[in-house]
């Protein structure tokens, strides 16, 4: 295995988590409404676990209001009941094959809990950042040791790596200051 292979895999590792993170953020509640809050709801289809986003077409209109646009009648009970059940608060308007909810404002309580949430998060993403950092220097320890690279090397892939985790923890801090600013608005 070559140094600089070892350092894009671990490069690779960062950036999978970030995107991770990225990806838990978007699904996240904030003081808008988009699509990404109820897409992922699994709704109970003919017997089977169906991702809302499969069963129906979903629109956003700002500010609050998100319209769910069902194909199959059979699928309009059941994606009600998966919505309401689903913890966000909302309450689907049926209106023919169509369910329409408004985002209720968020109260400070419920913002203060998301807040503390995102920052628990990005915690948690740092925390596997920095576990896959040590495992990676560990292992540049090891090589060295084994005679497979030189100090100067090991010392330069130390640097190296070191650049990458503070290029990761900036973009997981941008995330983190995003979010914080749409649940705030």
């Amino acid at each position: 295995m070559e140094a600089g292979d070892t350092i894009g895999e671990y490069r690779e590792k960062g950036e999978r988590l970030v995107k991770a993170l990225a990806a838990e953020f978007y699904g996240m509640r904030a003081n808008r409404a988009h699509a990404g809050l109820i897409e992922d709801i699994a709704v109970d289809y003919y017997g089977a676990r169906t991702p809302l986003k499969h069963l129906a077409v979903i629109q956003v209109k700002p500010p609050r209001e998100i319209s769910v646009q069902v194909w199959d009648e059979g699928a309009i009970a059941p994606a009600a009941k998966a919505i309401e059940t689903s913890g966000l608060g909302l309450m689907p308007n049926v209106q023919g094959n169509v369910l329409r909810m408004f985002l209720p404002e968020l109260s400070s309580e419920r913002r203060e809990e998301l807040l503390k949430l995102a920052g628990k998060k990005m915690e948690e993403c740092r925390v596997r950042i920095r576990a896959a950092r040590d495992e990676f220097r560990k292992s540049i320890s090891e090589k060295e040791k084994g005679g497979m690279i030189s100090k100067d090397e090991k010392f330069r892939m130390e640097n190296e790596t070191q650049k990458v985790t503070d290029r990761l923890n900036g973009e997981i801090e941008g995330l983190f200051k995003k979010k914080k600013a749409e649940i705030e608005e």
